[in-house]
């Protein structure tokens, strides 16, 4: 289990544990002593060539900075999830593509009661919420080379 957190006081977690062949993570607000989880990323399966959130095989830990790799089909993933500011936690994710993608980006699953904790930003991305999924995508998709999209998710 990986994790990172923004200051003490009222603040906002990451926290990315091994699901299946990879790594899912949760936000979470934490105040004092409760951690409230807010959004869970959607994961997809080994069978999915263009999975609903970056298939996440390794996550390697350098001080506030997680490094993320993973794979699927035929492309490659990278990540940075960085903490930004006191309450804003920074992703940066890149997919080397060698076909135009079916999908690409990453999904989450609100939990109940938590609509409002947090805000979803766009720094280089699209971001979209149908009920409780919030969608997050590069704003250029290409058919060969680098997708890069980057998102902050902060305390409201």
């Amino acid at each position: 289990m990986f994790s990172l957190q923004t200051t003490s006081g009222v603040s906002l977690r990451v926290e990315f544990a091994r699901q299946g062949d990879r790594f899912g993570h949760v936000i979470s607000v934490v105040d004092g002593g409760t951690e409230q989880a807010i959004a869970r990323s959607i994961e997809g399966t080994d069978a999915d060539v263009w999975p609903a959130s970056p298939p996440v095989q390794e996550v390697h830990q350098q001080g506030d900075v997680l490094f993320l790799t993973g794979m699927a089909g035929g492309s490659y993933w990278s990540a940075s999830v960085s903490v930004e500011s006191p309450g804003a936690i920074l992703f940066d994710v890149a997919c080397r593509v060698k076909s135009l993608p079916e999908y690409l980006g990453a999904r989450y699953k609100i939990e109940p009661g938590a609509s409002g904790s947090i805000q979803w930003e766009p720094v280089e991305a699209g971001i979209e919420r149908n009920a409780d999924v919030v969608s997050v995508r590069p704003t250029e998709l290409r058919p060969q080379g680098s997708v890069r999209w980057r998102y902050r998710i902060a305390l409201a």
